[in-house]
């Protein structure tokens, strides 16, 4: 975890209730309530950024990806992952809208909102996201795409993720791919 490898470690999030979760789990982690919009840190403070599992909270990047540029330090770096793939979720998208035409997929209005990205678009398109990196000022900008699986799926989910690992070794396209990962360089 962050704080075994770093001689200090920063959280922060919107919701104290999660932050009050952590707490107990990871005591020497300073932890902030706090707009990722808008980090409560000096300019040039930290070597490493990470944002697991968030981008597809935000409806817009820029303003993080500015705020995350503005924290780190000279050749720090920015880690971004688990976030929906547009290249795959664009298809994917078109199956939710039918299944949950009716009810929220995410249980409820608040919560297909706050998982924007995966109830409301077709996911972030990573190439996008590099070339707003590269703009904001970050000189090395690399993408990884996987294939995420869980445990818990029913069969078709396991199926429909088994079979894609497959065509992803025939044909490595980005379309093949669940989730997506960044490595930004400042």
């Amino acid at each position: 975890t962050a704080p075994d490898f770093f001689k200090k470690c920063y959280a922060i999030d919107l919701g104290e209730n999660l932050l009050a979760q952590i707490k107990d789990k990871y005591p020497s982690c300073f932890l902030a309530a706090a707009d990722a919009e808008n980090l409560p840190f000096h300019n040039d403070s930290f070597n490493a950024v990470s944002c697991y599992a968030m981008l597809h909270h935000l409806y817009s990047h820029k303003k993080l990806l500015e705020e995350s540029y503005r924290v780190l330090k000279k050749s720090g770096i920015l880690y971004t992952d688990h976030d929906p793939n547009y290249f795959l979720n664009r298809f994917y998208h078109i199956f939710y809208k039918l299944r949950y035409q009716k009810n929220p997929g995410f249980g409820s209005d608040a919560e297909e909102l706050a998982e924007y990205h995966n109830a409301c678009s077709s996911g972030i398109n990573p190439v996008k996201l590099k070339e707003q990196l590269l703009a904001i000022g970050f000189s090395q900008v690399e993408i990884s795409y996987r294939i995420t699986d869980r445990p818990n799926w029913n069969t078709t989910m396991k199926l429909t993720v088994n079979i894609l690992k497959i065509l992803s070794k025939i044909i490595p396209a980005k379309s093949f791919f669940t989730h997506f990962s960044i490595i930004a360089i400042k």
